[in-house]
């Protein structure tokens, strides 16, 4: 393929800027956004030029958007719509947990190497201004498309509904979409991950599961129905769901000492809605006098640090977030070069990572 490319002039001197518009015009003719183009070692063997100068045709196209440089991979046809100063928009639910930063770093690395920056919105777990921040990044021109991740707003605005179908820049939907809006969708396989936790605990001879909810999502309900069907999957186990369970260790204790939390000493596992609300009823626990692992086992969800180095130390689901970051962003990537292809929906393994709270 490397032939295909015409000859320069050299008695018509401007090398580097002949070869710069040979350069585009093969790109236009012959290769698709995405693709990589010749290494600049095998151009200047085949010009019989310096590298420096086949560096400086490339570094022409690549300040232009036409090709971009991917480190240690090589040179790239460009997408346009990626090219210059322009951002990603992300909108996340609540900064202050390592769930989320992961997600964002995930984002943040993948967008790097392309060249781009991120503007980052944290809404503090509230859905009024997860809508008013969609809607600056929707406005800005420097946006070029918007990663929104555990999205809890409503489509009840119209105002915003209608910008939302307005829009021609992308959107993509990390954990939580809107039922509402056809966009692109990526999350961790919250249902299987539950149901491999049940089938671990029932492996470690508890029985009896108590999942305690905090909210009423999407992913809190994938991980009911998993661990429901582990226990169809597991002879003798049983779930009851605790609904809008409290989240301090006083409040925790308080149902314990009011027998409202039921616990069968040797069997029961506390399933916490994520690591923070299973590591806040292990405290409480381990107060009332039970021992953790022996008498009560404990599980999370989110492999957060501070799970890590609780004591004991906590069983957890891990989700990859930084992987469910990276593969928002291919999905935006995806779709600033394809706007026409079909929504996609990419579902991330979780992996159950076995520590002390569970006798591990």
């Amino acid at each position: 393929m490397l032939e295909q490319l015409p000859k320069i002039d050299r008695d018509q001197g401007g090398i580097y800027t002949q070869l710069s518009r040979i350069f585009e015009a093969f790109i236009a003719k012959n290769l698709s956004i995405g693709e990589k183009f010749f290494p600049e070692k095998k151009l200047a063997e085949y010009y019989g030029v310096s590298s420096l100068t086949i560096a400086r045709a490339i570094e022409t196209l690549v300040h232009r958007g036409i090709l971009e440089r991917r480190r240690g991979a090589g040179t790239y046809v460009s997408n346009p719509s990626l090219a210059g100063t322009r951002s990603i928009g992300i909108v996340v639910a609540n900064m202050t947990t390592s769930f989320f930063s992961d997600i964002t770093a995930g984002i943040n690395h993948a967008a790097r190497e392309d060249g781009l920056t991120t503007l980052l919105c944290d809404a503090n777990n509230d859905p009024e201004l997860e809508a008013q921040y969609l809607r600056q990044h929707i406005a800005s021109p420097e946006t070029v498309g918007i990663i929104l991740e555990a999205g809890r707003m409503s489509l009840q605005d119209s105002f915003l509904n209608r910008i939302l179908e307005l829009t021609q820049k992308p959107i993509v939907f990390i954990n939580e979409p809107l039922p509402e809006l056809a966009c692109d969708f990526v999350h961790s396989d919250d249902f299987e991950g539950a149901r491999e936790l049940g089938r671990f605990l029932a492996n470690h001879e508890k029985t009896d599961w108590v999942y305690l909810a905090v909210t009423d999502t999407r992913i809190s309900n994938e991980r009911i129905a998993g661990l429901q069907k582990a226990t169809e999957d597991c002879e003798g186990t049983t779930l009851a769901v605790f609904e809008n369970f409290p989240q301090t260790v006083e409040e925790i204790e308080d149902l314990l000492k009011k027998n409202r939390l039921k616990l069968n000493r040797g069997h029961t596992a506390l399933i916490g809605f994520n690591d923070a609300v299973a590591a806040t009823a292990m405290k409480a626990v381990q107060a009332h006098g039970y021992s953790i692992a022996k008498d009560i086992a404990v599980a999370g969800f989110g492999d957060l640090e501070l799970g890590r180095y609780c004591q004991p130390t906590l069983t957890t689901v891990s989700q990859s977030s930084e992987n469910v970051g990276r593969k928002a962003y291919q999905l935006l990537r995806e779709r600033l070069s394809n706007p026409k292809r079909t929504i996609r929906e990419i579902v991330i393994p979780c992996q159950i990572l076995p520590r002390q709270s569970t006798g591990d």
